[in-house]
């Protein structure tokens, strides 16, 4: 009688989980005709939260590694303008000695939280532009966990989407300038110049 119920249902069950699996796979086909976002282009931000790993061994054989906790939120105006704000929570171990840790031992605790706020353009043809500023605060736990720095990092970026590509593919320019203008005095001061190349190309299918 077991054996009967059993073969009941799967007469009557997989049917039906076969037709959502192929309604699925076509909706999922039609999507790849359209235009994919992966979250790379700067200009077209996705809610999302991440949670990304770095190692880092520096010289004397030290070793840093670095948990980032990361939440993207978009806005969506009516007028075609996006504000894309990010924020960054970095969890730091390192043994790298400071005046917090002078015998180099491991240590744990949070390193300085990045903010993002920047102003997407509604696209023009084929071309997008992204401008804003990123804003780190000095919360590292420890000094080798952070740079005892407020930074403003002003933020430009274009992209643009060639004709005879794969939707969803661009390239592009981003241009970052972060410097310090608070924090401890005791601190080095901070002036780095970013220029970076975007490119990405989504293979068929």
């Amino acid at each position: 009688m077991k054996k009967l119920w059993l073969i009941l249902m799967i007469c009557f069950i997989c049917p039906g989980v076969f037709a959502q699996a192929n309604t699925d796979a076509n909706a999922a086909q039609n999507n790849t005709k359209e235009e994919i976002n992966t979250g790379q282009d700067i200009t077209k931000p996705l809610s999302r939260f991440d949670i990304r790993l770095k190692f880092q061994q520096t010289t004397g054989n030290y070793d840093t590694a670095m948990t980032t906790l990361r939440l993207d939120v978009p806005f969506k105006f009516k007028n075609g303008w996006q504000l894309a704000t990010r924020f960054d929570l970095p969890l730091v171990r390192s043994d790298v000695p400071s005046r917090d840790n002078p015998r180099g031992d491991y240590e744990f605790g949070t390193g300085d939280v990045l903010t993002q706020f920047l102003l997407i353009a509604p696209p023009k043809g084929r071309r997008a532009y992204a401008f804003g500023t990123q804003v780190l605060f000095p919360t590292g736990s420890q000094d080798q966990m952070g740079t005892g720095k407020y930074q403003l990092v002003p933020t430009v970026a274009a992209v643009y989407y060639p004709e005879s590509w794969s939707k969803g593919s661009f390239a592009g320019i981003m241009i970052r300038d972060g410097f310090d203008f608070a924090g401890k005095d005791d601190r080095k001061h901070i002036h780095e110049l970013y220029v970076q190349p975007l490119i990405n190309f989504n293979l068929p299918e």
